[in-house]
Formats: C-alpha cells, structure tokens, sequence
C-alpha cells in the first residue's frame, strides 16, 4: 500500500496556519500530552504579523478521539486500508467502463490543502477522464462563487491583481460584496491600520451601518453608502460613465494596454448618468456624487470585494481609469474559502484542466505528457456546480464538511438507484455512504495552502494522525494504484506531490502563465518541511503586459459586466 505518512510526535511548538479563511493566518501551536492545544498569533507570517481574531480555528472534535472516524468502513463494517482501497478501485473501474469517465464525480471540501487538490484533480482530469470535479458547497452559491471566469476573460488569467501589502499604499480602500469585519477582521485591522497611517478613506458599500459604530467611523474616516441590495455591479458601471464624464479614464493606458468591445462607450452613456444610477441603487445623488468625487481624487483606490459577481464591473472601473498594476491602486477579489486559491491553482474548477491552464487542445495535449495520463478529460462539464449530476453513478465526498445536512435524502435516494458513494473525512456521522474513509482532521494536516493574495503557507502537523486516519491524497493515491496507475500516484510524502505540482506550473509554460512556481520543483524534504511563506506571481501587471494572447486586457461589454457571475463561463479575449 505504499510508504506510510502517519505524523511522528510533535514538538511542543508548532508553526502552522489557521484554516478558517482565506487570510491564513501564521499560527503557534502549543500541544499537550492530551491532544489539547494552545493557538496564539506567530509574529513571523507576514499574513498577520502576530496577530489573530477570534474566529482562529480550534481543533476541536477533529483533535478529541471521541469523535472521530479511526477504521476504513465498508458497508458500516470495518475494513483495512488494502481492502477498502482495493474495494473503491474496482467499483469505480467498473463504472467507467460500462458509463464512461463522466459516470465517476467527486466533491471537495473548501477547506484540503493544495496537495490533497493536486491528487485529486490528477485522477480525475488525467486517468479516470472526467472533469466532473468541483468544490461544494456549491460554488456558484453567493458565498463561495468564483471571480475566476471574469478574471480570465479581462487579464488573460485567474491572478488576483492585488496583495495586502498595497492596502498599506492606498488613499482610498472601497469595500463592497462583502461584511469584512465579520469575515476577514484581521484584513480589516489592516485596512484601519492603513487609514491611521495614511489618511486613507474607507467606503463601506451595501449592507447597514453597524449601530456601534458611530463614533469610530467617524474618527477613522469610514463612509457608509447603503445601496439596494444586488445593485453594486450598477453602481460600479455608473463609477465607469462618471469617470468617463471627469476625465479620469486614462486614454494612454487604454490605447496601449486594453482592447475596448465595440461600441462600449455607446452603451454606458445608456442608463449610467448619475440620476439613473442613483434611483437604480436606491441612494441619495447627493451621496453617490460624493463618493465618485472621492474616486477621482484618488488614484491610489484600492476596491476589495467579495461578491465574484460585481468583478467585471469592478475590473471595468480599475482598467479604464488605469487604477492596476500599481503600489496602492487595484481590484482586490477577496476569496472566501480558506484555500480557494490553491483549489484554483490546481485547476478544482468545471472550466479549468490544471496550473492556470484551460481545456484548449494544446493543454489537454500538454498536462496529458506531463502526467502520462491514461485518459485525459477533454473538456469541462456543467454539472461540477450540483452534488449530483445527471450522468453520476459513483461519487466520492472528499472532507468533514462537504456533505450538507439537507443533502443526505439525496444520497440515499441516489443510492437507491444503485450510485456508489464514498466519503473521506475524519469526525464521525451519519452520512449515507457506501465506504468511509478516516481522514488526517485539521490539526493532523501537513501541506500547503494559499491565501486571498498568493501566498502560499506550509500547514504543519501538530498532532500525530489518529488511529488508521490517513491524508486525504494519500487515501486518493492508493485507489489510484490499485486502479493500475502506480507509477504516476508514486506519492510517499506530501513534499513529492508538492514539487510535482511546482513541476507542472513550469512545464511548457515560457511565461505564458504568470502562475509560475518552479523555484519550488526540485525543493528537498527538509526545505518544504521548513519551507516560509512566500507569494507566486511579484506584481503582476506593472509592466502594463497582460496574460492575453496579444498582452492587452479586456473591458468587459457593460450588459455582461452588470449582470456577470461565476455561473457564466467567460471566453477569454472574446
């Protein structure tokens, strides 16, 4: 079955990060003999400089043994790694070649790390030939939407054109789609830190003003523009013709960087005037006035949103006016999920194969070398976005919480019908499946993730893995060995799937994607394990280059910029 990786006894002091969003956070672990530990803020990650909210992850029941899933179970029955492995391998090879690839899907946690995403996204897109594989919950729920599709469609790929540190850098910080103080307060520490040092003004867009919040917002410059709801894509359009009107939008920049649709400038003069804009939003012209006067004051503006629906717009907004690729001036889309970044990069996406690359025939082509894949997908599916879709007869649930609650009828009834459901995860439930799989929880996790910014963090293990848990792509490793594919799953150590990933992010890769990361391909075992944080990408765009085929951005047309969403499949350069 392979090289065990059970984690030896840690140290007392452990540096980790915290998993419960995508700042991730350093962390310093203090263990216990009991399996007790201790968090507090680790002063060296740059991500939060010491620092730590109260929504830190606690290890909780997946560090408690009471809770836990400790034996591979088949049928409510235990069952030994070799067993259940072989047992899955079979079903699956089964239903492949009597349905086809498309017959096998898989549904991730937003919460593995990269390695865990690398593994899965190779079985799948590279052997089993299905590119059926996406994050749930869904991931075109408001939450946890992608703004990937529209990145690729304006800048040639899915980078996040900006890094916290030009929060440090801005005059201006505009916050939409988003309640950061609830969900990111250690980014929103930063922002006020910024505001202190710099003056910067912040505008909170949407939502209602916090009633303690009063007094401070007054002291540090907060403006609050309550708009309707689902409004703020208008909003930023009716920025767009302002700007237009003001003078602001940078013709040079434009000229020489961004292809501009036919006939885009036409259609914002339609309906974006200041009234129009403001009776759309629900808001006072007055208020909206200011706020735009505030926008053409500063160049330095930095806007962070959350909502992956407002993207095109907000894109629109920053490209005509010049405001990226510069200290202090960018759109900021902020990902939800604590590693939704990594998920990204690896390619856990309906539309995306692996490393930046999408499913054109030549990277088919390409990551099918690169793998020796036995049976490469050849193109995305729609049903990656549902827990089940219409062609699914085996599904493998990967992580503690990705099968919701209300999503239990489902399976059974599913399974009724004769579907195959395997789970991985580490606390023990009731879930329906055929086969579940104990899982390394939290604490026991040795990997890497990437933040909000492409930072990429080393998550180390400070408890040993609990009975027969394994990794989660250690688990996927031996079903793909036993499905005949031992020597592309040769897998032994996290670190070997680690430069493997770095490996393909090079490969045929002469600097047609920014993501980029084969400083780490040939990185040594005792590197990764001391491996600090570090961010892929510098900064993108300064030179004015983009990762389209020509080197120019895209304007969004303005229709498809208000009403544009994760959803959507973007074509790039369209």
């Amino acid at each position: 079955m392979g090289a065990c990786v059970a984690v030896r006894p840690t140290p007392s002091l452990i540096r980790s990060i915290c998993a419960e969003c995508s700042v991730g956070c350093g962390v310093v672990a203090r263990t216990r003999d009991d399996r007790r530990v201790e968090l507090e803020g680790d002063m060296r990650h740059p991500a939060n400089r010491g620092d730590l909210c109260h929504r830190a992850v606690q290890p909780g029941e997946s560090a408690s043994l009471d809770q836990r899933l400790l034996h591979p179970k088949i049928q409510g029955r235990k069952a030994g790694w070799p067993r259940a492995a072989a047992h899955i391998a079979k079903r699956l090879a089964d239903f492949v070649a009597r349905h086809g690839p498309q017959s096998v899907a898989m549904r991730l946690s937003d919460r593995l790390l990269t390695e865990d995403y690398y593994i899965a996204n190779k079985m799948m897109k590279g052997f089993i030939g299905s590119a059926d594989i996406a994050l749930l919950p869904d991931p075109h729920s408001p939450a946890l939407q992608s703004p990937a599709d529209a990145l690729i469609m304006a800048l040639g790929e899915d980078v996040v054109p900006a890094t916290a540190d030009d929060i440090d850098r801005a005059k201006l910080v505009i916050i939409a789609g988003t309640d950061i103080r609830r969900d990111l307060p250690i980014l929103w520490r930063r922002i006020v830190a910024a505001q202190e040092s710099q003056a910067a003004t912040i505008v909170m867009i949407g939502g209602e003003k916090p009633e303690d919040s009063a007094a401070s917002d007054i002291h540090l410059a907060i403006r609050h523009l309550a708009i309707r709801p689902g409004t703020e894509s208008i909003l930023f359009t009716g920025l767009l013709a302002f700007s237009r009107r003001a003078g602001i939008v940078d013709r040079p920049f434009l000229e020489s960087h961004v292809i501009t649709p036919r006939g885009f400038w036409d259609a914002l003069e339609e309906g974006h005037d200041l009234w129009s804009t403001a009776r759309a939003c629900d808001v006072a012209p007055a208020d909206l006035q200011s706020f735009y006067d505030l926008f053409a004051a500063n160049p330095k503006t930095m806007t962070l949103f959350g909502d992956a629906s407002l993207t095109g717009a907000v894109l629109n907004a920053h490209l005509a006016t010049g405001r990226i690729g510069r200290p202090g001036a960018a759109p900021f889309p902020l990902a939800a999920a604590s590693n939704a970044m990594g998920a990204r990069e690896v390619g856990i996406s309906p539309a995306t194969l692996a490393a930046h690359m999408d499913f054109t025939a030549d990277h088919v082509a390409l990551a099918g070398r690169f793998w020796g894949g036995a049976n490469m997908a050849a193109q995305p599916v729609e049903s990656a976005g549902h827990l089940i879709g219409p062609e699914t007869r085996a599904l493998w649930l990967v992580g503690d919480d990705v099968l919701q609650p209300q999503d239990a009828d489902i399976i059974r009834d599913a399974q009724a019908a004769g579907l195959f459901v395997i789970h991985s995860h580490s606390v023990a439930d009731d879930s329906p499946a055929d086969v579940h799989l104990p899982a390394a929880g939290w604490g026991e996790q040795n990997g890497t993730s990437t933040g909000f910014d492409r930072m990429i963090s080393r998550q180390r293990p400070f408890f040993p893995t609990a009975g027969e848990a394994r990794p989660h792509w250690w688990i996927m490793t031996q079903v793909a060995r036993d499905m005949g594919w031992r020597d592309a799953f040769y897998f032994a150590y996290p670190a070997e799937v680690y430069r493997e990933h770095a490996r393909l992010s090079a490969y045929g890769n002469a600097g047609a994607r920014l993501f980029d990361i084969r400083r780490h391909a040939a990185i040594s075992n005792p590197a990764y394990d001391e491996m600090t944080s570090w961010r892929w990408g510098g900064a993108p765009f300064m030179d004015g280059r983009f990762h389209t085929a020509d080197g120019r951005a895209r304007l969004m047309p303005v229709e498809q910029a208000i009403s544009s969403g994760a959803g959507k499949t973007l074509v790039p350069g369209a």
